[in-house]
């Protein structure tokens, strides 16, 4: 469990129990895209690491009316090709998203999955990037808290390893991002709270000696 952030600690509340409980959960700890966590295979998992390597999208249909979900291996950027290591509040979280999987009869090569509709009510179906948005910010309406995009959940991610003292080369890392530049340009706002905080550290430091 994350401790000290009593936000986040919301956001895992407002879907504890719920079918989004282990893709808000593995959102907030790894900081993935929300397509590279539809994408995600239960292959890409092994231990407590999880290889990005692939990303959820919506096709254009060939009637040219709506569109369908298909998983692409063309990754983002260079370095959306990733891999990461999950902590154990995450693991634990698809650990039970197994178990489920594997007691409701619907197992699925990917890990997050929902029931299909109709005739395919009993088959494991891709989830939708807007219904899973929809479906999130329903859940924060209903505990009372502030709404949010499901994106934010990456940001609350990199957030929180900034504050932790994680730094930034790794986030960038982490976030799978182009470089060091973009995550800085992104997270500039916290930059300087982090700055102050280790001004102080270097104070009590030599003070002490």
């Amino acid at each position: 469990m994350i401790d000290g952030h009593p936000a986040t600690l919301g956001w895992l509340g407002s879907v504890r129990g719920h079918r989004l409980e282990a893709l808000v959960t593995t959102a907030i700890g790894t900081g993935l895209r929300q397509g590279e966590l539809l994408g995600l295979r239960w292959s890409d998992i092994s231990g407590d690491r999880i290889k990005v390597a692939g990303s959820m999208r919506p096709v254009p249909r060939d009637t040219g009316k709506g569109y369908a979900l298909k998983r692409s291996d063309e990754a983002k950027t260079r370095r959306s090709i990733r891999v990461i290591e999950a902590p154990s509040f995450v693991i634990d979280a698809l650990a039970e998203e197994r178990k489920r999987q594997v007691e409701s009869n619907r197992i699925s090569p990917y890990v997050f999955t929902t029931r299909g509709r109709r005739e395919d009510r009993d088959k494991a179906m891709f989830m939708d990037p807007t219904s899973t948005t929809r479906s999130f910010q329903h859940q924060l309406e209903v505990k009372g808290l502030p709404a949010m995009r499901f994106h934010d959940l990456r940001h609350a991610y990199a957030t929180l390893m900034l504050g932790s003292g994680v730094v930034l080369k790794v986030v960038q890392e982490s976030l799978g991002h182009r470089s060091i530049a973009t995550t800085a340009g992104i997270y500039a706002h916290v930059l300087p709270v982090l700055q102050r905080d280790a001004a102080e550290k270097l104070q009590r430091i030599l003070s002490d000696g």
